[in-house]
Parts: C-alpha cells; structure tokens; sequence
C-alpha cells in the first residue's frame, strides 16, 4: 500500500487559449476548471467567448469523459452555457458551503444584476460535473475544430433565453 507521501504525481501547467486549444480531439479524460467559466462570463464578449470555451472542452475530452467545474455562480447561471446544442453530455452539480465568511458580492454589483443572482449566491460555491456521452451512432459528427456556425447558434439562443428571461420578470 503506498501512502500520499510515496505517490509520485506529475502535473503538467500550459499556458494558451482557452478558446482555441492547441490539444489534439478526445485527448482527455478529465478536464478541471476552477474559475476560467466564471471568468470568461464576465468578458467583454462573453456569451461568444464561453459557447466557444465549452465547445473546445468537448471538443478534447474523450468519450465518457468528465469536466469538472467549480463555480461560484448558480445552475441558473451556468447551466445555459453548459447545455449549448450538438453537445452530447450529462451535467449535474452539487452545491457545496462555504466555511468561511466571505465578502458581499450583492453589497458590491449594481441593483440591476441583484435579480440574477440568489440571495445565498455568496454562502456557496457549485461544483459541475458533466460527462461526455458518446453520442447515438447515427449522429456522429468531428469536433475537430470549434465549429463556428454551433458557437454562433449557442450564442443566440443564450441571448434569446435572457431575453426571454427579463421579459418573464417584468410580467
């Protein structure tokens, strides 16, 4: 039996484009992201910026493989983004406390936002884990490189779930 102490784990730390992998197709088994989808939502150019991130996720995981994302934002955040169509996977998330008392973020966004996030956003964090299904025989398609036609439908039927969104609230 070896102990942590004798293990010998080697991680390998790259630096590139999150959007634009230089990773051959399904060449993971796990993909782990702590932050780069919370950051990429709150790019400039964010909703084109994350369906294009997702994508290449998919794009280099192998089949039955796992993306593990830790979030500070809420399924009702997260999961349009994760869901985009053509992506053939199943995502699930737990919700996990905080230990610790952690500054405000409703205090410091503006009220017009306050409405998008819960009112216990800052007391957890939410752990995403979505497996890659291989999809149904008759609908093999390549992923060989972001398909910008998949990134260009996922981005407006995003802007038309947030449309659709506002206007519920303001019935």
């Amino acid at each position: 039996m070896y102990s942590l102490n004798h293990a010998q784990l080697l991680i390998l730390v790259l630096t590139m484009d999150a959007l634009k992998m230089n990773f051959k197709d399904e060449t993971y088994d796990v993909v782990f992201d702590k932050a780069t989808l919370d950051a990429l939502t709150s790019s400039s150019n964010s909703m084109k910026d994350t369906a294009k991130y997702i994508s290449e996720v998919y794009r280099v995981l192998k089949p039955n493989g796992t993306y593990i994302c830790v979030s500070s934002s809420a399924p009702e955040l997260r999961m349009d983004h994760l869901r985009q169509p053509g992506l053939s996977w199943d995502v699930k998330f737990v919700k996990i406390r905080k230990s610790f008392k952690s500054t405000n973020l409703l205090a410091r966004i503006g009220e017009e936002m306050k409405q998008f996030f819960p009112k216990d956003a800052n007391s957890f964090y939410f752990l995403y884990t979505v497996t890659k299904t291989p999809p149904p025989t008759d609908t093999v398609r390549s992923h060989s490189s972001t398909n910008d036609s998949a990134v260009d439908d996922a981005y407006e039927m995003s802007i038309q779930r947030i449309r659709s969104h506002k206007n519920k609230q303001k019935l």
